[in-house]
């Protein structure tokens, strides 16, 4: 999946710290213990792939690494939803490896323990393509709780 970025946008310097927080509770992960659980699942809503979230603790940042086989579709802007209102969400394109994906709150605020969805990306396919069937995979995948703690996580994918 490929994603359309502009440099020179505000946006850029949101990702970076969004990315520079990203980074700090991948080292805390590296030294805790899990303190919940939580299910990623996809969802294809058309124009856009929903990600719905199952948590049983509050929920302060999720990371993945979106990927579609084979590479038809490019990113074009993520909207958070009523669980994630408030939240950054950023995405950067990998090329063919995928699109990175952050959403995190910067505030401090959390997703509530609950079901349902935390972010819908939408994206477009190359005039043509649209017959092709890809499938949508998570990898790379890190949520952490409030206190910044690694959620044990389970993935469910869709396709477009």
């Amino acid at each position: 999946m490929k994603g359309v970025y502009d440099m020179k946008s505000t946006r850029h310097i949101k990702y970076i710290a969004a990315t520079a927080l990203v980074f700090a509770m991948t080292i805390v992960f590296a030294f805790s213990a899990t303190a919940g659980v939580a299910t990623l699942k996809l969802v294809n809503l058309g124009d856009k792939v929903a990600v719905k979230m199952k948590n049983d603790v509050p929920v302060l940042g999720v990371e993945f690494i979106l990927k579609d086989m084979p590479d038809i579709a490019t990113a074009q802007r993520l909207m958070t939803t009523v669980r994630s209102k408030g939240f950054l969400a950023q995405f950067n394109d990998l090329g063919d490896k995928g699109v990175k994906v952050i959403l995190v709150s910067l505030d401090g605020k959390a997703i509530s323990p609950g079901i349902g969805p935390i972010l819908k990306i939408a994206y477009k396919t190359a005039p043509g393509v649209r017959a092709k069937k890809a499938d949508l995979t998570l990898t790379d995948v890190n949520v952490a709780d409030i206190n910044n703690k690694p959620v044990n996580v389970t993935v469910k994918g869709t396709s477009l």
